[in-house]
Order: C-alpha cells, then structure tokens, then sequence
C-alpha cells in the first residue's frame, strides 16, 4: 500500500530562512511525536509518528542545526550555534530565545514537557516550558554529549567524556558525579528512578539513586553502545556489537545472552 503523509506537523531545518526566501539548504527534519498519518482513503495507518523517545536531539558540529519537538507536540525547540528558540506549532512563530553558553550540542524535553535542558559549551541550561522562564545552570568541567530526565522529571543525568553526573530539577543542584577511566558515552535513568545505567567502553555500571552506589558491572567483550531498561524497570538490555544481554535489576544477575548473526556459524 502506498501511504502519504497527511495532516501533519514537521519541521526542515535550514541553516537560514528569511521570510519569502527560497531554501537551498536543509540541514535537518523532525516529525511532532504525535500526529497521526493516513493512508489515500484516510484509514490512520501505523500508530502515531515519533521522532525520540524521550524528545532529544544531538548537534554534531558547530555549523549543526537541530529541531526537536515536545512530548505533546504543540511546541518545539529550533537551535543552531549558540542560540535555540522555543517555536509555538500552533502559531507558527519563536515565542522565547534561549541563549546557550556556547556551541547547541543536546536539545532534551522531560517526558512532561514542563522543562527544556539545552547542552552549550561546558553548561546546561535549564528552561520552562512555555512561560521561557530560566530555571538554572548545571556548570561541568568539558562539553555535554548526552543527557536524558528521569521519566518523573526530578533528575537530570548528563555525560561529558569521562564523568557522568546526576542533576536535580529544578534546583539544578549536583547530586551524583561518577569520574570513569574510560571515556564515558550513554547514561539513562530507570522509569522507576531507583537505578541509573551508565556505559563507557566495555562496561556498563549500575547506580542507585540517590546516594550514588555502584550496585553492578555488566562487562562485554565487545564496545556497547547502548542500554535501555524495560516500561517496568525489572529489567536492562545492555547492547554491544557482540550482542545484546539481558539482566534482571532486582538481582544484578544475567539472565539471557543473545548473540549476533547465525548461532551455528
């Protein structure tokens, strides 16, 4: 069946766009998380559209520009260099400016949409949504690469190269800093907010919250690139490029190995 997109919100992302100009460039595309698609006849097919689970988007160099949407679509960030502005959907229109403290490298919305956490030069800044009130000012010793809210929007975890640190919102106030030997690449918080997973290298640990316990390592012969805990937060996938394995939270213990490719190769 051939589907076409229909009574749709998105966004193109270009480099500049004065009004009535043509776009040459375009640097980027975010779909609303929530709008419907439909097929020719206008049965809704697929569910509902997302661009991120937990609405982030990375910058990857300075001349980048990002746009991503709030968990309830009706407003959505647009950033490039150093300046991000909140846009209403509705309106068609910037309706607050959020100067960064340098370079935009991570955009993320708390799952309520309440907050904006915007990742420039060695800071984060923290934002409410829509009033554009700052809230606070998360300082860190290099750039952020990764951040993600806890699924109640009380905690902030952030990653520069080798230390990962844990913020509360919205006091912005440093609660957890984890210094790592190996460069540190992705953190997330539980949906419970008892444990946050952080992976740098081979190794993924697991902290309790909020006293900052490492409780667990779960090693892999391979580099892993990422981890997600289940809806329930009972259980954590740890991927790698070996595989993926699945632990049980309560008892820090493997429970499933599961390899790439043919298991009788």
């Amino acid at each position: 069946m051939v589907r076409v997109l229909s009574a749709m919100i998105f966004l193109l992302v270009a480099t500049a766009i004065p009004a009535g100009a043509q776009v040459n460039i375009i640097n980027g595309v975010a779909f609303s998380p929530n709008v419907p698609y439909v097929d020719r006849v206008g049965n809704l097919v697929g569910g509902y559209l997302s661009l991120a689970g937990d609405s982030t988007a990375k910058l990857h160099g300075p001349g980048n520009c990002a746009a991503v949407f709030g968990p309830n679509s009706r407003y959505f960030v647009l950033a490039t260099g150093s300046m991000a502005s909140l846009w209403d959907a509705a309106q068609g229109a910037a309706v607050q400016a959020f100067p960064a403290a340098g370079n935009v490298r991570v955009i993320n919305f708390s799952r309520d949409g309440g907050y904006v956490a915007i990742a420039g030069g060695n800071s984060v800044k923290l934002w409410a949504v829509p009033s554009g009130r700052f809230v606070a000012e998360m300082p860190h010793e290099g750039p952020v690469y990764s951040m993600s809210f806890s699924p109640d929007g009380s905690y902030l975890a952030t990653i520069t190269g080798g230390t990962s640190r844990l913020w509360s919102v919205p006091g912005g106030t440093e609660v957890m800093v984890q210094p790592m030997s190996n460069p540190m690449s992705y953190s997330a918080i539980s949906p419970t907010g008892t444990y946050m997973v952080t992976v740098g290298g081979n190794t993924a640990r697991l902290w309790t919250i909020p006293d900052g316990q490492e409780v667990a390592q779960m090693p892999s012969n391979y580099a892993i690139r990422g981890c997600v805990f289940s809806p329930d937060g009972r259980y954590l996938i740890v991927a790698s490029d070996g595989g993926a394995q699945l632990w049980e939270v309560a008892t820090f213990r493997k429970i499933l190995q599961m390899p790439y490719g043919n298991p009788s190769e």
